[in-house]
Formats: C-alpha cells, structure tokens, sequence
C-alpha cells in the first residue's frame, strides 16, 4: 500500500513544459526619414490580426532632426 501511494505522489510530481503561446498578432513597420532642421518622415506597415493582412502607411513631419535614418521593426503579440 505504501508503495502505491509513493507511485501516485512522485507521478504526479512531475516537472511541467509550458510550450509559448504563438503570436496572434504581429505588426511590422518600415521608415524612413530626412532631416536638416525640420524634416518629414514616411513608411509602410502590416497589421496582422487572426490571419488577415492590413496594410497601412505612416507621414509626418518632426523639428530640430538631422540626417537620413531608416527603420524597421516587428512586434508580436499573443492575446
């Protein structure tokens, strides 16, 4: 009897493997930028949401930059 019930406890004792969740969102960008003083900014994007693709652009205008950058970026999310 002994002997079982040390079977049952160690058995369920065992250590447990969480697998990651995979993401269910991820959002990539890309920008690009020039600048001498004040400067203008612009880029493209996708959203991705349950599977579907929406695309989307970025604008804007930003004082007191200077030089060419560029950047990419992508995030994900599991919600």
């Amino acid at each position: 009897m002994a002997i079982l019930l040390w079977v049952l406890v160690l058995g369920s004792v065992t250590p447990a493997t969480a697998k990651a969740p995979l993401p269910s969102e991820t959002l990539t960008i890309s920008t690009n930028s020039i600048a001498v003083g004040i400067g203008t900014n612009w880029g493209t994007g996708i959203l991705t949401t349950r599977g579907k693709r929406d695309p989307f652009a970025l604008q804007g205008l930003g004082v007191g930059g200077m030089g060419c950058p560029r950047c990419k970026r992508l995030d994900r999310s599991t919600t």
